[in-house]
């Protein structure tokens, strides 16, 4: 055995991620007409900014998962159109935090019927998930 550490990505996808925020949103039924409140697009947008997020507090799970020269690529940029079935590229220890910031950039945007209370528990949610969770000893470097 070579020594490498297994890294869990690959049971969960975007679509995955998407789909558990919608369960917390109660947004699985359209509430009029044919559509959702949160887009797809909308929800990918979310998912694209908390990458930037993690990668800019957390680090070490870009590397753990990228390799170290990760750091100095330019981020993926993920998309609805084509990205739903992408597996979760990072560690699953930080999949909650990504479906609470889903949650509360989603509610964030209300208008109407915005509970800021609850969209700032969501968002501050993901970053304490973000700051406590330790992720798995590093494999070694790829690329």
């Amino acid at each position: 055995m070579s020594g490498a550490v297994a890294v869990d990505t690959s049971v969960r996808t975007w679509g995955d991620l998407i789909a558990d925020a919608r369960t917390l949103l109660q947004d699985k039924t359209p509430t009029s007409g044919s559509r959702l409140r949160y887009s797809d697009a909308e929800m990918f947008e979310a998912i694209n900014r908390m990458l930037i997020e993690v990668r800019m507090r957390r680090p070490d799970f870009f590397i753990n998962a990228f390799g170290r020269r990760s750091l100095r690529r330019v981020l993926p940029f993920y998309s609805a159109a084509r990205d739903m079935r992408t597996p979760f590229p990072l560690d699953l220890i930080c999949y909650p935090a990504f479906v609470h910031y889903l949650v509360g950039s989603a509610e964030m945007r209300e208008d109407t019927f915005a509970d800021s209370g609850r969209a700032q528990a969501s968002l501050a949610s993901a970053m304490l998930a973000l700051s406590t969770v330790t992720p798995p000893p590093s494999a070694p470097a790829r690329g």
